[in-house]
């Protein structure tokens, strides 16, 4: 399996004005483009019909041209910082899923199964308020201007889920969400430098295997389109069958088919579904019709009721 190229994060080479070299050194992270919006309706597309080779041909010339079309438009809609918050799972939002699930829970009665999943799913919600978003090794982009050594480098997340910007003191992410990132710093540095401007990106490195264009190991932006992440792992081969998505931690299978078809028809971001460092993406093929097997089938299945008939006939 092979790693995505490096290219600089598109939403932010307009503002920044320090350059990404020492990141491209340590880290590899495909680009943010407008291919999002074309990528997710194709996507789309595939779920709700499922169309042949010459509709994916012509699919991959579109995201093809928008992807040109990427390198000399403008990215504003990108750069608005409330769009940025709405890609992000909200504290409000997570909270009201965990009370939702434990009410569930309680309703659940007799349906040992369904108790089961809703306990799951409270406890991993309400380990996310408390613990935050941030693991060890995770990896920040952070831009920091207005002190007298501006600071623009990736960051990674050390024991006790600690980063250091330059020369400050250690900033604790403990319970901080993805969402609540980019505040939390600007209030953290305020307490060393005057006036701060903070800029952050936080990303994931995550597997995506299977019936897609290019297996491999990805790190992308936490706020990037699921259907995008697919995109730029390659895309969809003629074999993919996008009602066969799923995504694993471990050996446990936290997100199941029919969530990651409502995620890809609702236009969820990989933060959103709280997929973390580390889970796999699988993408499933589609059932091949063995024509072997099918007329071994019906050899047998022939010979049976010949002799069926043969024996009722005595």
């Amino acid at each position: 399996m092979e790693t995505a190229p490096f290219v600089a994060p598109a939403r932010y080479t307009a503002s920044m004005s320090l350059s990404y070299q020492s990141f491209a050194k340590d880290s590899r992270v495909p680009r943010l483009s407008t291919m999002g919006a074309q990528g997710h309706q194709q996507m789309i597309t595939r779920v709700r019909t499922n169309p042949g080779a010459p509709a994916l041909a012509l699919g991959w010339r579109i995201a093809l041209l928008t992807v040109g079309l990427a390198f000399c438009l403008p990215l504003q809609a990108q750069g608005d910082a409330s769009s940025d918050a709405r890609l992000h799972a909200q504290r409000a939002e997570l909270e009201a899923a965990a009370r939702k699930a434990e009410q569930e829970v309680a309703q659940a009665g007799s349906n040992a199964g369904l108790r089961s999943r809703k306990q799951a799913e409270a406890s991993a919600l309400r380990e996310r308020l408390r613990d935050g978003d941030f693991g060890v090794g995770d990896r920040i982009y952070v831009e920091m201007r207005g002190a007298e050594q501006p600071f623009a480098d990736t960051v990674t997340v050390r024991a006790g889920r600690t980063i250091t910007i330059g020369t400050l003191p250690e900033i604790s992410l403990q319970g901080v969400l993805r969402s609540e990132l980019e505040p939390h710093l600007k209030r953290e540095v305020a307490r060393y430098v005057r006036e701060p401007q903070v800029t952050a990106l936080s990303f994931v490195r995550v597997s995506v295997l299977g019936a897609i264009g290019k297996q491999g190991f990805y790190t992308f932006p936490a706020d990037i389109l699921l259907t995008d992440a697919l995109m730029q792992s390659g895309g969809m081969r003629e074999d993919t069958d996008v009602d066969k998505i799923a995504v694993k931690r471990g050996d446990r299978e936290i997100i199941s088919q029919e969530e990651a078809r409502r995620a890809i028809r609702d236009g969820r971001t990989l933060d959103q579904l709280d997929i973390r460092a580390g889970d796999e993406i699988t993408v499933g093929k589609k059932r091949e019709f063995n024509w072997g097997t099918a007329l071994r089938v019906l050899g047998v299945v022939s010979s049976l009721a010949w002799l069926t008939i043969r024996l009722t006939r005595r």
